[in-house]
């Protein structure tokens, strides 16, 4: 589920998505994807990821699962095992992880089946999402350990991002802030080489995070900030709405309770 998906936790706020994932993204956008649909095979698999990065999960959860009935036995094996990863991801992110976890070793088999292997690669990704949102991260980060090595031997910089992001997930929660910290800002170096926007708002968004869970309030929202600049640029409301209210965490931080309600105002209201 996203891009070379990448994701992020923020204390009192819901996660954003890289695959998304983010997320980044986390999410599991791909160029192979969009050019599938260009050709004609499969238009519906961009339409359903478009529609999963602008309104959510939720949205997303029934086009998937529909997306996914008419490729079963159509001859397209590529086009159902990303089908099937992104409802995987989906389940993951609405926090259905018994569900989550059988659609990614199902499109993880496919993908190994037709040796796709950055695609390979974005499913063990999340498969590390999943262990390290059930607090596994051990098995976090032996996921993401094969990931990363299959992102260095394909050169995919936004899949080397997203699983850099998401080991610094692990560092978080085991309280490693000056290693997370490092490493989110070589997320931002590989995601500016690789131009994805995304996935830089999102690592802004976890760096925000770390500074915010120490009590620095002003580097904390001035990470926010950047990211939601590029929020903005892309027109995420999720994402918008999630970084109005790491704003005004800050705010409320450092004492300025009318900014922190007016930004507050603006999450709830998007």
């Amino acid at each position: 589920m996203a891009s070379a998906h990448a994701k992020l936790r923020m204390p009192a706020v819901n996660p954003r998505l890289l695959l998304g994932a983010l997320l980044v993204a986390a999410s599991l956008l791909t160029a192979a994807a969009a050019e599938d649909a260009t050709e004609g095979n499969f238009p519906d698999l961009e339409s359903a990821e478009a529609l999963y990065r602008r309104e959510g999960p939720e949205a997303a959860l029934p086009v998937f699962e529909e997306l996914v009935q008419a490729l079963e036995g159509a001859g397209d094996v590529r086009s159902e095992a990303i089908a099937i990863g992104f409802l995987g991801e989906i389940h993951w992110r609405l926090g259905a992880y018994e569900k989550s976890h059988q659609y990614l070793e199902q499109a993880l088999e496919k993908k190994r089946a037709i040796g796709d292997r950055l695609q390979e690669g974005k499913t063990l990704n999340v498969l590390g999402l999943l262990h390290w949102d059930l607090g596994e991260f051990g098995q976090a980060q032996a996921y993401f350990r094969d990931a990363a090595e299959i992102a260095a031997s394909v050169g995919d910089k936004r899949l080397q991002g997203a699983i850099l992001n998401n080991l610094s997930l692990v560092h978080d929660e085991l309280g490693d802030y000056y290693v997370s910290v490092e490493q989110y800002r070589r997320v931002l170096d590989l995601y500016e080489e690789a131009d994805f926007p995304r996935g830089r708002g999102d690592t802004l968004g976890n760096l925000g995070g770390v500074y915010l869970l120490l009590g620095r309030f002003d580097e904390a929202l001035e990470h926010y900030r950047q990211a939601l600049a590029i929020s903005e640029q892309l027109g995420s409301t999720i994402s918008l709405s999630q970084d109005h209210g790491n704003v005004a965490l800050c705010y409320l931080g450092l004492g300025q309770v009318e900014l922190s309600l007016a930004h507050f105002d603006q999450a709830i209201a998007l």
